[in-house]
C-alpha cells in the first residue's frame, strides 16, 4: 500500500464483458476491504477507444478528452487502476500532453509491456495468458462434447511492480 486514498477506475463499459465486469468489482471490493468510502465519481467506465468497433481511433481522441476533464475537475487524483493497458498508455499520454509529471502519478493495470530496457511501464497484474487460452479452448471443446464445466476458473497471476528509477 501507497497511501493512496483518492484512486480513481478507468475502463470501457463493463456490461457483458466478464473481465471487465471482474475487474470493477475487484476495484470496489478493495475498497469495502479497506474500509475505505468509494467515490462513485472516480469511477470511469464510458472510454471506448479500446474497443474493436472504434479501431479508426476516433473514440480515443473523445476518451483522451474524457480524462483531461476528468484530471481537471479532481486534480488530488494521483492514482489510477486501469482495466486495460491501452487505457493506461493513454492516460498517460494525457498527463504528459498537461504538462504533469508521471512521477506524481500510480497508474496500475493489467498485462502491462516492458519499455526499452526491458522493465514494466506500469504496476501491473499479469496473468497466464497461455494457459488461459489453453483452458478456454479445453472447455469449449468439453462443452461441445456435452459436458458440464465450472463457471469460474482462478488462473494463475502475480503482481509486477514498476521500478521507479
Amino acid at each position: 500500500s501507497k497511501g493512496h486514498k483518492k484512486i480513481a477506475f478507468l475502463s470501457p463499459p463493463e456490461e457483458n464483458t466478464s473481465a471487465l465486469e471482474e475487474r470493477l468489482l475487484g476495484y470496489t471490493f478493495a475498497f469495502t476491504q479497506e474500509g475505505m468510502n468509494l467515490n462513485k465519481d472516480y469511477v470511469l467506465t464510458n472510454l471506448k477507444g479500446t474497443l474493436p468497433m472504434n479501431i479508426d481511433g476516433t473514440a480515443i481522441e473523445s476518451d483522451k478528452e474524457t480524462v483531461k476533464h476528468f484530471l481537471k475537475q479532481h486534480p488530488d487524483v494521483k492514482a489510477f487502476v486501469a482495466s486495460e493497458f491501452l487505457i493506461a498508455t493513454m492516460l498517460a499520454q494525457v498527463i504528459n500532453s498537461m504538462e504533469k509529471s508521471l512521477e506524481e502519478f500510480e497508474i496500475v493495470c493489467f498485462d502491462s509491456l516492458n519499455d526499452y530496457l526491458g522493465q514494466p511501464i506500469f504496476t501491473h497484474i499479469k496473468q497466464d495468458e497461455k494457459q488461459m487460452g489453453e483452458l478456454a479452448v479445453d472447455m469449449l471443446i468439453s462443452q461441445l462434447h456435452g459436458t458440464a464445466v465450472p463457471e469460474l476458473n482462478i488462473i494463475e497471476h502475480r503482481m509486477v511492480v514498476k521500478n521507479n528509477r
